[in-house]
């Protein structure tokens, strides 16, 4: 019954990767339970991270394989048979199939022409396959490495800037992102002071999308 402007949706790409248990350490402790929206890029021991993820309550949504542009967006088949493929690796891992999805880029990215991306959206509903984005960025995804503050302050700034709504912010869980967990940290406890909830992804969560997507 939470009203739904006072709601925060901790969202992670590219995952899972080395740092994922640190993370899911930091939300264990606070007690908040988060989407990650997945890949196959880790070397590692995939499906243990995944089987963590989700015995810890998390949602597991879709994101790609490769995370290759190219690659994905070279056609309507291209893209479904990277969707399918991170599916299997799911469904293997916990058991379950994901109905959740974030495109690379997100829904209305330069690396997708409009013309496929309305192809992909019509297709991903007919399979019932929601789609993503995010309104508040992080800015843990490029090349330079923000300390946690500068990343805490990222967020408490893109929150004021959304008018209304919950907000779905977009973090990474790439080995990239070694400050990305005491930032979340810190954004946990400065919105629950203030009275927000965090809540996963699941099926009765209202989209968040690019208007102009």
């Amino acid at each position: 019954g939470q009203p739904a402007s006072r709601v925060i949706y901790l969202t992670f790409d590219d995952g899972p990767s080395a740092g994922t248990e640190q993370l899911l350490r930091v939300l264990d402790r606070h007690g908040v339970k988060a989407t990650f929206f997945v890949t196959g890029q880790y070397e590692g021991d995939k499906a243990a991270l995944l089987r963590r993820i989700d015995a810890g309550g998390h949602t597991i949504g879709l994101h790609t394989y490769e995370h290759r542009y190219d690659r994905i967006y070279a056609g309507k088949a291209a893209f479904f048979a990277d969707l399918e493929k991170t599916d299997r690796m799911v469904y293997q891992a916990v058991g379950r199939h994901s109905r959740f999805y974030r495109f690379p880029g997100g829904s209305a990215n330069t690396h997708c022409p409009g013309w496929l991306r309305t192809q992909l959206k019509q297709e991903l509903a007919r399979r019932g396959i929601v789609y993503f984005d995010w309104n508040v960025v992080s800015g843990d995804q490029g090349k330079k490495v923000y300390a946690a503050g500068e990343l805490f302050d990222h967020v408490v700034r893109g929150a004021g800037q959304v008018r209304g709504g919950p907000l779905m912010i977009l973090f990474h869980d790439t080995g990239h992102c070694t400050t990305t967990p005491a930032a979340v940290d810190l954004v946990i406890s400065y919105f629950e002071k203030r009275g927000w909830t965090f809540l996963p992804v699941t099926a009765q969560t209202a989209p968040i999308r690019f208007k102009t997507s």
